[in-house]
């Protein structure tokens, strides 16, 4: 006797991963580890002999890589590793205030969320632990984005933290990664403002919050070291 075949839903086909997909996570990461630096050209032709995939799948990753803000292209030069501009940082940072302290107010109107709560404690202790002698810092930057999207969602709006996510890709998390530390900002101290603005958003104080997240993001002596 045969199997009987129950009949149900029709599942839609799974994607494969692209070639193009693997050689935008590779040249993200190698962007984030300091293998290219802000400036550095790189060439189609050296990365498909480099990973052995096709030049279409590089071509494929560089546009992706654009869009997100990772390369530019220079016409008659080439492709570069995006480098970064006071102006474009404060641009940047001006754009996050506003949405993060709309979220905060809409926050504030709604019943706290205790594993929101918990995650945005985890983010702090994350910071916090750079300071110690086995801090990672690239943890810690990852959890300090992490802190103020957990901040966005809280508001439970899925229009807001699109349009925080629209302005957050990876690329602008890692800043401050390869930058000058004698010009731009470092992350030495962030747990200790991470701990304050939590305190300020558990306690509603939503005055004292934005004061302290426009120094944090607007001043221009939070995004560049005194001269």
């Amino acid at each position: 006797m045969g199997v009987k075949q129950v009949n149900g839903p029709k599942t839609a086909p799974v994607r494969r991963r692209l070639l193009s997909d693997d050689v935008v996570e590779y040249l993200s990461k190698a962007i984030f580890r300091g293998d290219f630096k802000p400036g550095e050209k790189i060439v189609e032709t050296k990365i498909t002999r480099l990973l052995n995939v096709s030049q279409g799948s590089v071509r494929e990753a560089f546009q992706v890589l654009k869009a997100m803000g990772f390369l530019e292209s220079v016409p008659f030069r080439g492709t570069f590793v995006r480098q970064f501009t006071p102006e474009g940082l404060k641009d940047y940072f001006r754009a996050r205030h506003e949405i993060e302290m709309i979220a905060v107010r809409w926050s504030a109107e709604r019943r706290e969320d205790p594993q929101n709560m918990a995650y945005l404690r985890k983010c702090v202790s994350l910071i916090e632990n750079y300071n110690k002698k086995d801090g990672d810092r690239t943890e810690a930057r990852e959890a300090d984005l992490d802190f103020h999207r957990a901040i966005v969602a809280s508001a439970r709006s899925e229009s807001l933290l699109a349009a925080w996510e629209a302005l957050n890709h990876s690329f602008w998390f890692s800043y401050g990664i390869h930058l000058e530390e004698d010009q731009y900002m470092v992350i030495d101290r962030q747990g200790e403002l991470h701990k304050r603005l939590l305190d300020l958003f558990e306690a509603k104080k939503i005055e004292e919050f934005e004061k302290l997240l426009a120094e944090h993001f607007i001043n221009p002596k939070s995004i560049l070291r005194n001269k």
